[in-house]
């Protein structure tokens, strides 16, 4: 997995490959036990946050946020406002999610889509990565 990608323009081919790739991924047995596991791995930082989280109920609301991730960056209002609600509710004054944390979020994610999407290649993780940084960064800028 590459380390950084330049985040361009999203296309509409990326945006489809992306809902084609996660529909994939979300078909795929473990797809977000998978992602739990690598998320939680990545960092000793991550864990506390999880600490009293009903990790079933939070799979259904990962599954609903990456979705609105693709949804905002095809310019859907309803997930733009759910991707701005999102930034709030993680904010400083809120979860308190350090901004830093999102980059292993989505190296997490990334690893998890390899391990689960067979059509996974350097051109799919661009468009994940470029689909995935219009929701992150709009989380993160309002820390």
């Amino acid at each position: 997995m590459r380390k950084e990608t330049v985040v361009s323009k999203v296309t509409d081919e990326q945006l489809h490959r992306v809902e084609r790739s996660y529909g994939r991924c979300t078909l795929s047995a473990g797809f977000f036990d998978d992602f739990y596991r690598n998320f939680l791995g990545a960092s000793p930082a991550i864990a506390p946050y999880f600490s009293k989280t009903d990790m079933a109920k939070q799979k259904q609301l990962l599954r609903a946020g990456i979705s609105h991730m693709i949804l905002a960056a095809k310019g859907n209002s309803i997930s733009q406002k759910k991707i701005k609600q999102l930034g709030e509710s993680h904010n400083r004054q809120h979860f308190n999610v350090k901004p830093a944390l999102y980059k292993l979020w989505e190296q997490s994610l990334l690893k998890t889509v390899q391990a689960h999407d067979p059509d996974y290649g350097i051109d799919l993780q661009i468009a994940w990565h470029n689909v995935l940084s219009i929701g992150v960064e709009q989380i993160k800028s309002a820390y």
